[in-house]
């Protein structure tokens, strides 16, 4: 127990700068909804083993490899597949990357690098996001921080264990995310560095030592890597579309560099200027590894390579795969090693006799902690949400009759809606490839002719359907019910079936007479109680739902058309039905309709965000072209705006 509570005593700030870590990232931990990917990550992780281990190897159904699947596979069958649950492993994975980050630092900075350094990582709101991500790039970064540790470990203290913490670090690494094999250059050449040193300094027992155990070492993760490399590179370039390196270099840089820094967060010119920042940061650290020694302690020239390498074999990459720098967090292993690089440029600088160097150092300090600082809490914005299945799937179970049915499109999305989905609707996914044409999608969707309404959920369709072909095809055979527009997705319900013969049981009886031959014979309010703002479907106002159903009598006047407000006790406007172009009344003009049917007509009430909570009320009217009145007004029923 006292050897326990030393070790705590002696790692006491690299485990509060863990708990630091781990705080931040399991804060809000469910704020975004799971979106696509990370829906396919669950999916695959509530496959079998053997399962995951042969797709993960295939790389054809998924293109990743099968240790991070694997891993949350066992994580999910302990804590459970919810979504913190399934999101914590990566959160875990994230705070973990701060002790071996803190042990280099330390290593190679002393004590005070290693404490600014591990902030810088605990705080990145890039690595934050992407530690409450359910995907394989922040735990494949902890895995090559980890194994690079260990090969720091192994040639300077000469550990054998050490050598096999790299072996299996760096291959897990590789195995859980292959763009991590462009880290494996990378310890070859903190490897021969360290022989270097070895030979220069005349010591050639422990050179010879060093050249047998690394060389096996990298001769294992070489030849545990080749199956992996071999199959990447036969199905590699079989989708992809040739690029030219080192094309838009600077452009490209810049956009890394803001996202490594402040990743969403919408800063303006504060933002170019944290990045700026960041570049003279970056080149401080550059300026003090030239004055080093070419046989000096190690540090520059490990971080030159780990920083250099990756990023020259990506330009060569480019010329077959046109979009490997397409996202920044491709390279997210990267981002320790520049805060890293910070790191020890602000220690340098902080060292110097000269005053204006301490100033420089210290400024540069406060500039990267304030921009963390401000830059953090954009990752649990409504404006940086991820994709919100939940909230699209929340609003259908809401919504929809007993008689609707769901369309998902394109196909493959329907992993992240049917996470969430609860409802009784059959969903269907009839549109997987390309979407080319009228006809190709007119026998699948002519045959949901027998539901009330379709609920359409689009996402992921470049590619795909970029004419909007399907939207185009339900939008001219049906009028639209409502339109919603959680992050990512697009959910669009048309109304299929139009006349009734009586009322439905859960409709409002009021048999109104609002214009010459018009009766509204009843009224359905979607939302009894409503906010007026809303930050999820269609910032910022809240939207009421209120379904009308009409009776014709006689021959209605022309240019008819229904209006809705919400008002409160004085009269006063604080909401109105949204005009759209192909709703029942255009498509479908009141002289056409049946005179023994009751006529479904279904409308979105617009509230101003501003509207004080309170009592209100929905008024009807039919008006005319000039907007007036033709008829008395119905009150479709009390609505309760509450505070948001």
């Amino acid at each position: 127990m006292r050897a326990i509570l030393r070790g705590i005593r002696a790692h006491r700030e690299p485990m509060a700068l863990f708990l630091l870590a781990l705080a931040v990232r399991l804060w809000r931990l469910t704020y975004h909804s799971l979106w696509f990917d990370e829906a396919v990550s669950a999916y695959w992780a509530s496959r079998p083993a053997a399962e995951i281990v042969r797709v993960g190897l295939g790389l054809t159904l998924d293109k990743h490899p099968p240790v991070y699947y694997l891993l949350l596979r066992g994580w999910t069958l302990v804590f459970g597949p919810g979504d913190a649950a399934v999101r914590s492993l990566g959160a875990l994975m994230g705070a973990l990357a701060v002790f071996p980050v803190y042990a280099l630092a330390r290593r190679w900075g002393g004590r005070v690098a290693a404490g600014i350094v591990a902030l810088s990582l605990a705080l990145n709101p890039f690595l934050v996001w992407y530690s409450q991500e359910a995907r394989m790039f922040m735990p494949a970064a902890t895995f090559a921080l980890l194994g690079l540790w260990a090969l720091v470990r192994a040639v300077e203290d000469e550990r054998a264990w050490a050598w096999l913490v790299f072996v299996v670090s760096t291959l897990a690494g590789v195995y859980a995310y292959l763009f991590n094999a462009l880290m494996l250059p990378v310890a070859g050449l903190w490897w021969v560095m360290a022989l270097a040193r070895r030979w220069w300094a005349g010591q050639c027992g422990k050179a010879r030592w060093l050249a047998v155990t690394g060389g096996a070492s990298m001769a294992a993760v070489a030849l545990g890597f080749l199956p992996l490399a071999w199959r990447a590179w036969t199905v590699s370039g079989v989708e992809s579309t040739p690029g030219r390196a080192f094309a838009d270099v600077g452009v490209t840089l810049w956009r890394l560099g803001r996202a490594f820094l402040i990743h969403r967060a919408r800063l303006g010119p504060t933002g170019d200027l944290a990045t700026a920042v960041g570049a003279i940061a970056l080149g401080v650290w550059v300026l003090s590894a030239l004055q080093a020694r070419r046989r000096g302690p190690p540090g520059p020239g490990e971080l030159a390579a780990a920083l250099l390498v990756p990023w020259l074999l990506g330009n060569v990459l480019l010329t077959r795969d046109g979009s490997v720098f397409a996202e920044p967090r491709y390279w997210l292993f990267l981002v320790p090693f520049l805060c890293l690089t910070w790191g020890m440029a602000i220690v340098w600088l902080l060292a110097r006799r000269r005053i204006w160097k301490k100033l420089a150092g210290g400024a540069i300090l406060c500039a990267f902690l304030a921009t963390y600082v401000v830059a953090l809490p954009w990752n649990w914005r409504p404006e940086t949400r991820r994709e919100n299945w939940r909230a699209a799937a929340r609003y259908i179970e809401a919504h929809a009759g007993p008689n609707d049915a769901i369309l998902i499109h394109v196909d493959y999305v329907r992993t992240a809606f049917l996470r969430y989905y609860r409802g009784d609707q059959p969903v269907y996914f009839p549109f997987g490839g390309p979407v080319n044409d009228m006809e190709e999608i007119a026998p699948p969707l002519e045959g949901m002719s027998r539901f009330d309404t379709i609920w359409l959920v689009e996402s992921h369709l470049e590619g795909v359907d970029d004419g909007r072909l399907v939207e185009r095809w339900l939008g001219e055979r049906y009028p639209l019910v409502t339109e919603q527009f959680p992050a990512g997705i697009t959910l669009r319900a048309y109304a299929v079936r139009l006349f009734y013969p009586t009322l439905p049981s859960d409709v409002r009886p009021l048999d109104a007479e609002l214009a010459p031959g018009m009766i509204l014979a009843g009224c359905r309010l979607g939302e009894e109680e409503i906010a007026a703002r809303d930050d999820v479907y269609h910032p910022p106002s809240g939207w009421l739902h209120v379904t009308l159903y009409w009776r014709r009598v006689g021959d209605p006047p022309e240019g008819a058309r229904p209006r809705l407000h919400l008002i409160d006790e004085l009269g006063q406007v604080w909401g109105a039905g949204l005009a759209r172009e192909r709703d029942v009344w255009s498509m479908h003009p009141p002289r056409s309709w049946p005179s023994d049917q009751l006529v479904r007509d279904e409308h979105d009430v617009n509230l101003n965000p501003v509207t004080p909570p309170g009592e209100y009320r929905l008024q009807v009217a039919v008006v005319g072209a000039d907007g007036e009145p033709m008829g008395p007004e119905a009150t479709c029923g009390p609505v309760r705006v509450v505070p948001r």
